[in-house]
C-alpha cells in the first residue's frame, strides 16, 4: 500500500504515468531492510519513478543496493552450528565485496562503527590462515578468490 501511495505521489509531482510494478522490483522492495524505514522507502520510490523508462517500475529503476537484494548471492545460508560470530564476520565480508571493498560505506549499511569493520575483517583473514575459513574472501566474496 505505502508503494502504491509512494508512485501515485510521486507520479502527480514529476507528471508520470507510471501504471504498475513489476514482480521482480516488489520481492527487492520486500526483501530489503529498510535501515532508514519509511523515508528511505519514499525516497526509493521516487527515484524509480524520476528514474523509470516505461509505465512500469523494475528492479533496474530501484536505487543498486536496493535492486541488489534481488539478485542470487544476495543472501547467504547460515547453517546450525555456525556461531555468531562467523555468520557476523560472513555478513560483514559479504557487505564490504558488495559495496566494492568500501568499508565505510559498509559500516553505513550494517549500522556498526567503522572501527567495527576494520577488526572482523583483520579477524576474519587470519581465521583464514588458519585454515578454518570456509573459503570466501572478503575481497570479492568468490570462494577463495582474491
Amino acid at each position: 500500500m505505502l508503494v502504491d501511495h509512494f508512485v501515485q505521489r510521486t507520479n502527480g509531482e514529476h507528471g508520470r504515468q507510471i501504471t504498475g510494478i513489476d514482480d521482480a522490483c516488489l520481492t527487492a522492495l520486500a526483501r530489503y531492510w529498510w535501515p532508514g524505514n519509511i523515508r528511505e522507502l519514499k525516497h526509493a520510490i521516487e527515484h524509480a519513478v524520476i528514474f523509470c523508462e516505461s509505465t512500469r517500475l523494475t528492479v533496474s529503476d530501484l536505487p543498486s543496493e536496493i535492486g541488489a537484494t534481488a539478485r542470487p548471492d544476495s543472501f547467504f545460508t547460515v547453517h546450525l552450528g555456525c556461531s555468531v560470530r562467523e555468520v557476523v564476520d560472513e555478513l560483514i565480508c559479504r557487505t564490504v565485496t558488495y559495496v566494492g571493498g568500501n568499508k565505510v560505506r559498509a559500516a553505513r549499511i550494517l549500522g556498526v562503527g567503522r572501527r567495527t569493520i576494520y577488526s572482523r575483517l583483520e579477524n576474519y583473514e587470519v581465521h583464514e590462515t588458519n585454515g578454518r575459513s570456509n573459503g570466501r574472501s572478503y575481497r570479492n566474496g568468490r570462494n577463495g578468490q582474491t
